[in-house]
C-alpha cells in the first residue's frame, strides 16, 4: 500500500526500511536464491569474477591466517557458477598464485609468482 507524504514522495506501509529512495523513485534489492557453496570466508581468498553472472574463480591466499584441516593442506583452485555450485575443483601443484582473472572467452587466466601463467576453462 502507498502512502503519500506532505513532500509528495510515496511511503510503503509494511517493511519500509528494505525501500530505498533514488532520485524520484523507490527501489528495493531482494535475495533471489542464496548462495550455495556452504562456509567459504571470502575475505581469506584470492577470487576472481567473470562478467555478466559468469563463473567464480577460488582460492586460498596462502598470504592469509586461515586454520587449515588435515585434508586441506593443499590448496585447490574452485571455480563456482554465479549461484555458487561447484563446477569444478583442480589441486593446486604449481607455484604461488599472485593474480588471476577471466577473458572474454570465460577462460581462467592465472599468474604465479615466477612469472608463468596458466590458463583453465569452467571445466578445469
Amino acid at each position: 500500500e502507498q502512502l503519500n507524504d506532505t513532500s509528495g514522495d510515496y511511503l510503503y506501509r509494511g517493511d519500509a526500511s528494505t525501500w530505498n529512495k533514488l532520485y524520484d523513485r523507490y527501489y528495493r534489492k531482494i535475495e533471489l536464491y542464496s548462495m550455495r557453496w556452504g562456509n567459504i570466508d571470502l575475505g581469506k581468498m584470492i577470487v576472481a569474477a567473470a562478467p555478466y553472472a559468469g563463473p567464480l574463480a577460488v582460492m586460498r591466499d596462502e598470504k592469509k591466517l586461515s586454520l587449515v584441516t588435515a585434508g586441506t593442506l593443499r590448496p585447490a583452485l574452485n571455480i563456482y557458477s554465479c549461484s555458487g555450485v561447484l563446477l569444478s575443483s583442480i589441486p593446486w601443484k604449481t607455484g604461488r598464485l599472485v593474480e588471476m582473472g577471466w577473458t572474454d572467452d570465460e577462460e581462467l587466466i592465472c599468474v604465479l609468482d615466477d612469472g608463468t601463467v596458466q590458463l583453465y576453462n569452467t571445466q578445469g
